[in-house]
């Protein structure tokens, strides 16, 4: 039986001096508490100043429990790491798998299954880890709203292309 780590990979890209900066930390998910208090911190001082509210928390618990009779998957991703405390959820939108057939009897994956979701604070792009085949992690990207110039979308061919512009060098 080959032995399988739970891996956990975080990426964190920004302007530093006018030029874009890219940390990757690789780490094993049995230590993910550990660096739960950084990250929390470090997204605390890239977000504008939120006070926890009562009302926000039962809004986001009644679209987290919509979410979960859409994908349990995206709404475990967004409750348990993408959602910050005192952070209020405005919508989301889900998207799932996407293949292309191919030599009438084959597929291809064109884009994984995937969620976008708009928060007072951010803007959150939830993935499957891979387009095919089953997939068990998520690739989180979080960006923070004061850092979106404009958020486009628009058609290509029978989809829907989405743009999100940022400040700066990004």
């Amino acid at each position: 039986m080959r032995n399988r780590k739970s891996n956990g990979r975080l990426e964190l890209a920004g302007e530093v001096n006018g030029r874009l900066v890219h940390i990757v930390a690789e780490y094993n998910t049995v230590g993910q508490e550990l660096l739960e208090e950084a990250l929390n911190q470090f997204l605390r001082l890239s977000y504008e100043s939120t006070h926890p509210d009562e009302y926000f928390q039962e809004q986001n618990d009644a679209m987290l429990d919509k979410l979960g009779t859409e994908s349990f998957k995206f709404m475990n991703g967004l409750r348990l790491y993408a959602l910050r405390p005192g952070e209020r959820l405005l919508g989301y939108v889900c998207q799932p798998r996407i293949a292309q057939r191919f030599l009438r009897y084959f597929s291809r994956p064109i884009a994984p299954a995937s969620m976008l979701a708009l928060t007072n604070q951010a803007v959150i792009l939830i993935e499957e880890d891979k387009a095919w085949g089953a997939s068990y992690g998520w690739l989180i990207t979080l960006c923070p709203r004061r850092y979106i110039v404009n958020i486009e979308s628009r058609p290509n061919q029978e989809w829907r292309e989405v743009s999100v512009r940022l400040l700066g060098i990004l």
